[in-house]
């Protein structure tokens, strides 16, 4: 029997591993993408950057240190340029979705979503089928289901104001959002406004959901061990649970469907019955469930941030508040405010548009893998397999597009800089991604957005109670620890104070 020393195979296999990295170093197509030296020989460091929850600021400090390229994995570079936006993301791109996007498949590729789907030409047949859904003609229609969620919310305020209460704002933002998408898709809110409850475990249990999948794509190697691992998620048991009784009952009233049923649900269905083979079962439970698992962080984290920093910034408050009361006055601002009316407040959008740019909802770099032939970005070749992102974060808080002040809440910068420089700050603006894969559900978030906002600026005010502001980075950038008392708020000036 060969006895095996202890000491000398720990040798060996050091020095296997010395060449092995020193190999890889003299072949490696990246040598010269400057970045961390631990970055450079496994994903781990990534893992446990993206781990600590702050990686959208990290990203930033990278790019200041490095420059416009950052290696940040074996076959992972961080970019930041608008140059690197237009070949990635731009109209046409060649460049599939990386392999970090397939932990959202779900456990088989029969489940791939419209998010997570890589092949550029299944992506686009299964975008083509909901789009008309998402149109701005559409989203018009669906205007009457989410003032049905505002009046719940102004029932639910009311309360904060009469029982002086404390409001978590983050919370209560994204339970509007929650039940607004919910309502929107299915004619009914799932209830989180009215019981203030986490119903069904659903906001907890997606909250772990989006964790698990941002950690684990980072090694899609073991994805499909994962999903056998942990089985059945609580909150797709509630979501499947809820989407699935909902269609069976709008199924059941037929005469709704015919009539011109105005929910998303609905127009979806009576696509399916008049193209059953192109809108199957598949495709009408996954638009719903798409809604909901995607369609209120977007919106929940940007309303969050629209009032934190209208209420770090009084002077921009006043000038919304001075907005929205002349609108109102002059009678351009109906109650709610319709979404016609609202798109046409300029400080308003710029408003909308500055947290978007100073908080996305995004906080990692959303990956591409470059095609055959490869690509050329800031001046760096990149081979075939190579995966290269723009960080929302990092493109939003560049100082060559945005100025020296990029960051800090300025809604002016849309309304006040010229043709040029506006120009400049749009091609570097990804709020919602880009290209054909811009987020679907973008008109859906800025109606919802863009009706709440004005509506809470014109009947509330907010007093600061804790001005705590931490974020979380879940791929999705959640603010918590936001707290304000909320007092109702006059339009008539007070005539017994005179």
């Amino acid at each position: 029997m060969i006895e095996i020393n202890p000491k000398a195979l720990g040798l060996v296999l050091g020095a296997v591993t010395v060449t092995y990295y020193l190999t890889q170093q003299f072949r490696d197509q990246l040598r010269d993408v400057p970045g961390p030296r631990l970055a450079r020989i496994s994903r781990l460091w990534y893992l446990w950057k993206v781990y600590r929850g702050n990686f959208h600021e990290e990203n930033i400090r990278l790019h200041k240190k490095y420059g416009p390229l950052v290696r940040i994995g074996p076959n992972l570079v961080s970019a930041d340029s608008s140059e690197a936006i237009k070949v990635l993301y731009a109209p046409g791109s060649k460049f599939p979705k990386g392999d970090w996007y397939r932990s959202w498949n779900g456990p088989t590729a029969r489940q791939s979503s419209l998010f997570a789907l890589s092949d550029i030409r299944a992506h686009s047949d299964m975008r083509k089928k909901y789009s008309q859904l998402y149109s701005m003609t559409s989203v018009v229609l669906y205007e009457g289901l989410v003032e049905n969620t505002i009046k719940l919310f102004k029932a639910r305020i009311d309360d904060f104001v009469t029982g002086e209460k404390v409001m978590d704002v983050q919370k209560w933002m994204q339970m509007f959002s929650f039940d607004a998408i919910s309502q929107l898709t299915f004619s009914e809110p799932i209830g989180f406004i009215e019981t203030g409850d986490d119903i069904g475990n659903l906001l907890g249990s997606l909250e772990q959901f989006n964790a698990l999948m941002t950690f684990f794509g980072i090694f899609p190697g073991i994805i499909e061990m994962l999903w056998k691992v942990i089985g059945d998620f609580g909150a797709s048991d509630y979501l499947i649970e809820f989407t699935a009784r909902s269609i069976e009952k709008l199924k059941e009233a037929r005469d709704d469907v015919s009539d011109g049923n105005t929910s998303f649900l609905g127009k979806l269905l009576s696509l399916s019955s008049g193209n059953p083979e192109k809108y199957s079962p598949m495709i009408v439970f996954g638009g719903p469930a798409m809604n909901i698992f995607a369609g209120s962080d977007t919106t929940s984290i940007t309303l969050t941030a629209i009032f934190y920093h209208l209420m770090k910034n009084p002077s921009c408050m006043a000038k919304l508040q001075e907005e929205v009361d002349r609108a109102t006055t002059e009678g351009n601002l109906s109650d709610p405010p319709s979404f016609p009316e609202a798109q046409k407040l300029q400080y308003l959008q710029a408003v909308i548009q500055e947290a978007l740019r100073i908080h996305p909802a995004v906080g990692l770099p959303m990956f591409r893998r470059v095609p055959m032939g490869g690509t050329t970005i800031s001046s760096t070749f990149f081979p075939e397999g190579i995966e290269v992102g723009v960080n929302p974060w990092v493109a939003h808080h560049n100082q060559s597009a945005f100025g020296q002040d990029a960051g800090e809440f300025n809604p002016d910068r849309w309304i006040e800089t010229d043709s040029a420089t506006q120009s400049i700050m749009q091609k570097s603006y990804i709020p919602f991604g880009a290209g054909a894969r811009t987020c679907i559900g973008k008109n859906i978030s800025l109606l919802e957005i863009s009706k709440l906002v004005p509506y809470l600026v014109r009947n509330y005010d907010f007093q600061v109670v804790t001005d705590k502001w931490e974020s979380t980075n879940r791929w999705f950038v959640k603010p918590h620890g936001f707290e304000v008392l909320v007092k109702a708020r006059s339009l008539l000036p007070d005539t017994d104070a005179s």
